[in-house]
C-alpha cells in the first residue's frame, strides 16, 4: 500500500516552525517526512545570492557539492532515507520505534544559524530570504510479512524486481489517481522540467537574480497537491451524478403526490428531502473541481510561457523580465490557497 499524506505545508522562509498533526500509531507503522523545495539568501546587492534545498547549498559553482545544517529540528533530527539532489527532494524516516506516539515533529529554518554564517545581523537575513519549501508527512503502512504473502514466490520476484521497480515505483507514484489526472500530473512535470532546463540555459548567457527556479519547483509541488485534491474530491462524490440523482428525486416527489399512506407519504417526503441535500453536495463538489481544474489549466499555460520567455531571455542574452517572476510567485500562492480551502472544506 502506498504512503497515506497526512499534511503538506509550506515552509516559512522567516524561520517559523512547521508542525505535522499527532503522528498516531508510530510504534506500529512509522512515518516518513518528504522536504523539496529552494531558498534563496541575498545579502544587500551582492549578486545573485546563494540558493539551498533542506541539506545542501549551492556553492560558487552552483553545483550543490556542499552540506549544510540549517534547519532545525524537534524534538530531534529524523533519519535521511532518501536525496534526489535533480529535484531538491529529501524523504526523512521516523522510525517505527522509540518514538513518542501521538506525537508532533517540528522543522524550521534555523535564521540564527544564517546570521553567524554571513555574518550580518537578524534583519538583513530576514530581508534577503527567498523561495519556497514544502514539508509533507506520510503515515508509513505497517510491513506484510512475507511468508504470510508466500515465500515460495520469492525467489522469482527477485529476479523480476529488476525489470517492475520502475513500473512499481510510477505505478505508485500516478497510478492511484486515475489516467486523466495521472497524464495532467506529467505533463505539469514536464512543463517544469523544461522551464527549469530553460532557466538554467539562460543563467549560462546573461546572469539574473529572480529566482525562476524556485518557484517552478514549489509551483510543481504545488500542483501535485492539487492534483491529489481533485482526486480526493472524485472519490468522496464517487459515481454519483446530479443526473440520477434528479431522476430519483422526481420519482420520490411524485411519489409524495400519489402516496395514500400519510406515514409513508412523510417517509417520502423525508427521503425527497434528503436526496436534495446530497445533489446540493454533488453540485458543490462538481463546481470546486471545476475550479480546481481551471487553475491547472492556467498553470500549464504559464509554464509554456515561462519556458518560452526563458529561451527567448538565453537567446536575446537579457534578463527575463520580473513580471515573469511575478506571475510565477502569484500562481504558487493561488494553488496554495486553493488547495488549503480544498482541504478544509471551504
Amino acid at each position: 500500500m502506498p504512503d497515506q499524506l497526512i499534511t503538506s505545508t509550506p515552509l516559512p522562509p522567516r524561520g517559523e516552525v512547521v508542525l505535522t498533526p499527532p503522528l498516531e500509531d508510530l510504534d506500529r507503522s512509522g512515518c516518513r517526512i518528504e522536504l523539496i523545495g529552494l531558498f534563496r539568501i541575498r545579502i544587500g546587492d551582492t549578486g545573485p545570492g546563494e540558493v539551498f534545498d533542506a541539506m545542501r547549498r549551492s556553492g560558487a559553482d552552483g553545483s550543490f557539492s556542499e552540506t549544510h545544517s540549517w534547519l532545525r529540528w524537534s524534538p530531534r533530527p529524523p533519519v535521511l532515507e532518501s536525496a534526489d539532489q535533480a529535484t531538491h527532494r529529501y524523504v526523512f524516516r521516523v522510525p517505527a520505534t522509540g518514538w513518542p506516539a501521538g506525537s508532533s515533529l517540528g522543522v524550521a529554518l534555523d535564521t540564527a544559524q544564517l546570521v553567524d554564517e554571513f555574518l550580518v545581523s537578524p534583519s538583513e537575513v530576514q530581508a534577503g530570504l527567498s523561495g519556497q519549501m514544502l514539508v509533507r508527512a506520510y503515515r508509513t503502512p505497517a510491513p506484510l510479512s512475507l511468508w504470510s504473502a508466500g515465500a515460495v514466490a520469492f525467489p522469482a520476484a527477485a529476479l523480476a524486481i529488476g525489470g517492475i521497480g520502475w513500473a512499481v515505483q510510477r505505478r505508485r507514484r500516478y497510478g492511484a489517481l486515475g489516467p486523466e489526472l495521472a497524464e495532467r500530473l506529467q505533463r505539469i512535470e514536464r512543463g517544469c522540467r523544461s522551464a527549469r532546463a530553460s532557466a538554467l540555459q539562460a543563467r549560462r548567457v546573461v546572469p539574473f537574480q529572480q529566482p525562476v527556479e524556485e518557484q517552478v519547483l514549489a509551483l510543481q509541488a504545488g500542483s501535485a497537491d492539487l492534483i491529489r485534491q481533485i482526486h480526493h474530491l472524485r472519490s468522496a462524490r464517487g459515481f454519483t451524478s446530479t443526473r440520477t440523482l434528479d431522476r430519483e428525486l422526481a420519482h420520490l416527489r411524485e411519489r409524495v403526490h400519489t402516496e395514500t399512506d400519510p406515514l409513508a407519504r412523510r417517509e417520502v417526503a423525508r427521503a425527497a428531502d434528503e436526496k436534495e441535500k446530497a445533489r446540493t453536495v454533488v453540485e458543490d463538489l462538481l463546481r470546486t473541481e471545476a475550479q480546481a481544474t481551471a487553475r491547472l489549466d492556467k498553470i500549464e499555460a504559464l509554464l509554456e510561457g515561462t519556458t518560452l520567455a526563458l529561451r527567448s531571455a538565453g537567446v536575446r542574452a537579457v534578463a527575463p523580465d520580473e513580471e515573469l517572476c511575478r506571475a510565477l510567485g502569484a500562481e504558487v500562492d493561488a494553488v496554495h490557497e486553493v488547495s488549503g480551502l480544498l482541504r478544509s472544506g471551504g
